[in-house]
């Protein structure tokens, strides 16, 4: 049946489309599991609340600045938390000067770096580029999806460490520390949404559970992800990802465990 939300807030719900005209169907609350652009961006946040319906998700402000990865990186540099070093273009400094973008970010980055669309999900457009030539073909494929591109420093060999928290005005809880294992410098689409025979989605990606890591640097995770939760105002769920240099981390044969080394 045709049906839109109603743009009147004493409604709180959908207008559907019936033979005898328009009915009223109101909704309790949403839950947006919608993924990429016009889900976990804000955009279907602000219709909720313009519409005064309750929903299970971050807000309009932390869920924008949750999907565009120049202004997280900006806002995590600005708090206080740790981001690798990066630099990012507008697609219009692109196709005026290509060259003086790369000479930028020659000058201000080591390679190897990860070029990144700004508003993208899913390691869609993303790739790792180890010279001027591989920089140049990374660059073309972002600005094919979005108008802006994030470059990051990338670690030569990195352990990705996520975790969740659970949280609603300021309370909120860390879950254990969760390691995905994908074999390769990047985890790509394919490994995250394709993978795995007919197990489709994030469950078809292979990840130990908890993370094989030591206890310090799991409590610290935690603790840092629990606060940027809070700092950003978010609510429902959310994962954080990390990339730890493996460079600090030995192999202890005993337990086979990661032994971490702070510098």
């Amino acid at each position: 049946r045709t049906a839109v939300l109603s743009p009147d807030r004493s409604h709180k719900g959908f207008l559907l489309l019936g033979s005898d005209g328009w009915e009223l169907a109101p909704v309790d609350i949403c839950f947006p599991v919608l993924h990429g652009k016009h889900g976990e961006d804000g955009t279907i946040q602000g219709l909720l609340e313009l519409c005064n319906i309750p929903y299970a998700s971050s807000g309009v402000g932390a869920s924008a600045m949750g999907m565009d990865k120049v202004y997280m990186k900006q806002y995590f540099r600005g708090a206080g938390f740790p981001v690798l070093p990066s630099c990012w273009f507008l697609r219009r400094a692109w196709d005026e000067d290509p060259k003086a973008v790369m000479d930028r970010i020659e000058k201000e980055l080591p390679y190897p770096v990860f070029v990144k669309p700004a508003s993208l999900g899913s390691s869609i457009g993303v790739t790792k580029a180890k010279d001027r030539a591989a920089l140049e073909e990374s660059l073309k494929l972002a600005f094919e999806f979005d108008r802006k591109v994030l470059v990051e420093q990338g670690l030569e060999n990195p352990l990705e460490l996520n975790c969740s928290v659970l949280g609603y005005d300021g309370k909120a809880q860390a879950s254990e520390i969760e390691m995905p294992i994908s074999g390769g410098d990047l985890l790509t689409f394919m490994d995250k949404y394709l993978a795995g025979g007919s197990t489709k989605g994030m469950a078809s990606l292979k990840r130990v559970l908890p993370a094989p890591i030591e206890p310090e640097l799991r409590d610290k995770i935690r603790t840092l992800s629990v606060d940027i939760f809070n700092d950003m105002d978010c609510k429902g769920v959310v994962r954080i990802d990390y990339m730890y240099d493996m460079s600090l981390i030995h192999i202890s044969e005993p337990t086979r465990h990661l032994r971490i080394s702070y510098a």
